[in-house]
């Protein structure tokens, strides 16, 4: 439900409460949007009670830091590392379901490892390796080529691979071992060499054992 809908539809179950308070979280709504909003949200007050609401509506929102004292004080109710946890096992869902849309899904789990969840690294890996590869003429990546001795991967083989990536890093989470904790922050109980195919290296040392191969 869009901030329109909700103001021609005040009534607001706790679900769409959450919904919005965790797109301001991602700041995939700004600040402004989120104050006019508020104003109109009057159902916060029943769901959550009156000193909560209260300690939103007091927000100087013109304020520089805003958004950080508002994320301090929705943090205490929602429960953001839930959030973000669904939202990446759906991504990797749709890469175990091999989605038409594959590639686009892999670059968005690739942005993800880059930003900071470091346990999606076997899936960057085939990403920068195989995918960039097959989507790029020869000329753009001849030192791909090398790597993969000069054997075209097909697209069926790489989405193979990377369901089997996705479905062992699902069955991590699912039983706890990996556990998102906020945006970007989660907790990895894997005792080191059992990581997943890639672990054992920095990110770094790939790129200089990938350049070795070249030379």
């Amino acid at each position: 439900m869009t901030i329109e809908q909700e103001k021609k539809n005040p009534s607001l179950t706790k679900q769409e409460i959450q919904n919005r308070f965790y797109e301001i979280y991602r700041s995939d709504i700004s600040i402004e949007e989120f104050e006019a909003w508020l104003y109109t949200a009057v159902d916060i007050e029943e769901v959550y009670g009156t000193e909560f609401h209260f300690k939103l509506l007091d927000i100087n929102y013109k304020a520089k830091y805003s958004r950080y004292e508002l994320i301090e004080i929705i943090f205490t109710e929602i429960p953001f590392g839930r959030r973000e946890q669904e939202r990446i096992k759906g991504l990797l869902d749709r890469i175990v379901l091999v989605d038409e849309c594959f590639i686009s899904f892999m670059k968005q789990l690739y942005e993800e490892y880059c930003e900071g969840y470091g346990f999606l690294e076997p899936l960057d890996f085939i990403y920068i390796v195989e995918v960039v590869d097959f989507l790029n003429d020869t000329n753009q990546t001849r030192w791909f080529e090398k790597i993969i001795k000069n054997k075209r991967t097909t697209l069926a083989d790489i989405q193979s691979r990377s369901a089997n990536e996705a479905r062992r890093i699902l069955d991590l989470m699912e039983i706890g071992t990996i556990r998102i904790t906020g945006e970007y922050e989660y907790i990895d109980n894997r005792k080191r060499g059992h990581e997943g195919s890639f672990r054992n290296e920095t990110f770094l040392e790939k790129i200089k054992k990938l350049i070795c191969l070249i030379k």
